[in-house]
């Protein structure tokens, strides 16, 4: 459907591109004008003065240009902008910079293309990109609408012809729920989008019988366009349009071996809580026209399951074992474009997936046995736990697995599904098990996952304790050696690097191994996991400054262990590793085609923000102990540098590089490196407006959360004797915006912008010692307070 969209979209583009303009003469003299003057735009480059009339054409260079434009009289008027890059409009009056419009997509595509209603007056437009995108544009103000009107309850009949597209304006008078519909044996696309151009809801199939359309939308008084297509590029024909108010609500909760009807609004989430009274395997999945995703959470808000299309088609299909307890599912769109009427199915099956095992084996305790696996199976292996004490049973194989234990009754008592977050296979670790017989349950994470698998099972006695031998010797860069790995033990090879380089590591051993690099303190720095398709580990080209460390190899557990051969390889380049402590500056000069890395380490949990600047263009990449890369960005910041963040990082040890976009792209930096400390999840919530008494402990974070219903301006102070720090930060703990000393020169002030959405504000100390009782004002208005 993706597709079908972007078709529409395109089309609307060529049709808009067509459109001509009408012109007044906007030199009349107006006895309304404010200025009193009969050329109120007097002074102002020529060549920067839009009129009602003709394409205003240009180049668009990253960089914000502003252009003018004066209305004698109230006047409603089409904007239209047609560039080759994402663009942004802002309309400002010129006197009072008061914001009146700001526009950034349409249903025609990528560019503003509004009808708008303003007062006489004087006005900028200011003209900016996305991720500092350039190119050609031009730009078209029309006192005639491109727009047929349409009204509430007047039933509209029109016809559309082969590749074009109708346009409609809808002017809302009562907020409330609204249903768009087409009716008629024509096979219609329809779009909705705010004034501004924000995306709202788009239909195609009303169902798999019925290929009219229907729209579904909370409407707030104000004008909306609509536009409508024939599926077929090639198709015509008439039809009708409708638009009515309608109620909308939403079934909340399902039980257990049932389903209900509900329809998903363009842009939102339904929730529906599920009861699971028995232990076991439960399927919950939604049957729809549109690509639905599901998510279930628990009680505390932690993400049980999510898929995305595990059934046939595009629905999403939740297969999983749940305790008994109280969950909610959450349906919503693959994205925003996605929405209509949909089932959704609540399926129970008690102690696993399966009434019976497909096939059923035995399992001896510190052994493992390989298999495979088909399509929806389920496969069963029977031991035996001679004393109370602790198991562990995983899977290493080419699928996404989940398994379970269940005792001599048929009742599961532990699973697992994703041991962790660098594979997809199930690991029930040091699980607390009595004496008896108990059985491992392997299957697939839903029908389409199966293959070759190894399953493990390691047992330990209760108050049998094995310490592990440590063996330590030196190695040499360069070079590689023989050894030989006892059951749970580790051997660590120590060397020292005396120029910055680039490091590799790896093995060829007869077992699952895993290797740390630590540093001269014994801190992790990188980890080597099995490569794909072998046990084997490897860490290749990992950047390291000159000093003294460490390399411990281990089996991935007792049952991996034996002789191997260690390869350590070692080889000077011109980067810069270089340690950042959290919430400071660092100075630094990049060379052309070189990478400059920063490590840290942070003993607590927190939202990473880090920029650069720079005169040039710059990318930045964040990874974490393991190399997986965690954020990348190229012109987010100030310019054309890169800014990470909205990313949560647990505490370890984490690396930032830096590289220019070209090899012409290098020179003096300065990097900032953030951890906005605590959790989100944690956060006080505020009513606006808000004056909160508290007192901030050494070294703490206080957080707090506000909900904006409406666009508009937040003004957050502190008033204390403390010198303190504030942020502004997003839903995800992305960076907003910070302050220091700008009120009463020692505490923060900050003030900003905000669209509708959860928003966190962040009081903190300026340095770790700072503690004391602070009083917290935070207010809200539609105007700008500034």
């Amino acid at each position: 459907m993706k597709k079908i969209l972007l078709m529409f979209l395109l089309v609307i583009g060529l049709l808009l591109t067509g459109c001509g303009s009408t012109s007044d003469d906007p030199g009349d003299d107006n006895p309304k004008d404010p200025t009193g003057v009969t050329d109120p735009l007097d002074g102002i480059d020529e060549a920067l003065v839009l009129l009602m009339d003709g394409d205003f054409e240009g180049e668009f260079d990253g960089n914000t240009i502003s252009y003018y434009f004066y209305l004698p009289v109230h006047t409603e008027f089409t904007f239209s902008l047609d560039a080759d890059f994402d663009s942004l409009i802002v309309i400002k009056e010129l006197l009072t910079s008061n914001i009146v419009f700001e526009g950034d997509d349409s249903i025609f595509g990528d560019d503003v293309n509004s009808f708008i209603s303003l007062d006489a007056g004087e006005y900028v437009v200011e003209l900016s990109s996305r991720d500092g995108e350039k190119g050609s544009f031009s730009i078209t103000l029309s006192d005639e609408s491109i727009y047929t009107s349409i009204y509430v309850d007047v039933l509209l009949n029109d016809s559309v012809e082969m590749a074009t597209i109708k346009g409609y304006l809808l002017k809302i008078e009562k907020a409330s729920y609204y249903s768009i519909v087409s009716i008629g044996d024509l096979d219609l696309e329809g779009a909705l989008s705010s004034i501004e151009g924000e995306f709202l809801s788009y239909g195609i199939n009303i169902s798999e019988v019925n290929n009219n359309f229907e729209m579904i939308a909370y409407l707030e008084v104000g004008s909306y366009i609509i536009g409508v297509a024939a599926h077929d590029i090639g198709a015509s024909g008439s039809y009708q349009l409708l638009v009515e108010e309608t109620t909308l609500t939403h079934t909340t909760v399902i039980a257990e071996d049932t389903f209900i009807n509900d329809i998903l609004i363009a842009g939102e989430k339904n929730t529906v809580e599920f009861v699971v009274t028995t232990p076991g395997e439960i399927q919950i999945y939604t049957v729809s026209t549109f690509d639905s995703y599901g998510t279930i959470y628990d009680t505390d808000g932690e993400v049980v399951a999510f898929n995305d299309d595990g059934a046939y088609n595009s629905d999403f299909y939740i297969d999983v074992f749940l305790e008994s307890g109280t969950y909610t599912i959450e349906v919503k769109g693959v994205d925003d474009y996605e929405a209509g009427s949909y089932v959704l199915v609540y399926d129970t099956e008690e102690g696993d997936s399966s009434s019976e095992p497909d096939e059923e084996y035995s399992i001896d305790l510190n052994s493992n046995v390989t298999g495979t696996l088909g399509a929806g199976e389920l496969h069963s292996y029977t031991f035996t736990i001679p004393s109370d004490g602790k198991v562990t049973a995983y899977l290493v194989s080419d699928f996404d697995s989940y398994g379970a234990i269940v005792n001599s009754d048929g009742n599961v008592v532990e699973y697992n599904d994703d041991a962790s977050s660098v594979t997809y296979d199930f690991k029930i670790e040091n699980y607390s098990i009595s004496q008896g017989t108990y059985s491992v349950y392997v299957k697939g994470y839903d029908i389409s996952e199966y293959g070759n698998y190894t399953l493990y099972i390691t047992f330990e006695a209760n108050g049998v304790v094995t310490e592990p031998v440590i063996e330590v010797y030196p190695i040499n860069l360069n070079s590689n050696v023989n050894g030989t790995l006892g059951s749970g033990d580790i051997i660590s090879y120590t060397f020292t690097v005396t120029v910055a380089g680039n490091f590799t590591a790896y093995i060829e051993g007869e077992f699952e191994s895993l290797g740390y690099l630590k540093n001269s303190i014994g801190m992790p720095i990188m980890v080597g996991i099995p490569q794909y398709g072998s046990n084997d580990f490897r860490i290749q080209d990992f950047a390291l400054t000159a000093g003294t460390y460490s390399f411990d190899i281990v089996g991935f557990d007792p049952l991996e262990y034996g002789d191997f051969t260690l390869y350590v390889e070692f080889e000077e380049n011109g980067s810069l590793v270089t340690d950042i402590i959290p919430n400071q500056l660092v100075e630094g000069n990049l060379s052309s085609n070189g990478i400059d890395i920063y490590s840290f380490t942070i003993e607590r949990g927190g939202y990473i923000h880090s920029n650069l600047e720079s005169t040039y263009d710059t990318q930045g990449t964040l990874s974490d102990v393991y190399g997986v890369i965690l954020l990348e960005d190229d012109d987010s910041g100030d310019g054309f540098n890169f800014e990470l963040s909205g990313v949560y990082l647990d505490p370890g040890y984490y690396e930032i590089s830096i590289n220019g976009f070209s090899s012409e792209d290098y020179g003096n930096y300065v990097l900032s490196l953030d951890i906005i400390y605590g959790n989100l999840v944690n956060a006080i919530p505020l009513e606006l407006p808000s004056d909160t008494e508290s007192t901030l402990d050494s070294d703490d974070y206080d957080w707090y959360k506000i909900e904006i219903l409406e666009t508009g301006y937040i003004t957050a102070y502190l008033v204390s004797s403390l010198d303190t720090y504030g942020y502004l930060v997003d839903e995800d703990g992305g960076y907003i915006d910070s302050n220091d000393d700008d009120y009463d020169d020692i505490n923060f002030y900050i003030t900003a912008y905000l669209e509708p959405g959860t928003y966190y504000i962040v009081v903190c100390g300026y340095d770790d010692s700072t503690a004391g009782d602070y009083s917290l004002h935070v207010g809200f208005s539609i105007e700008n307070p500034e």
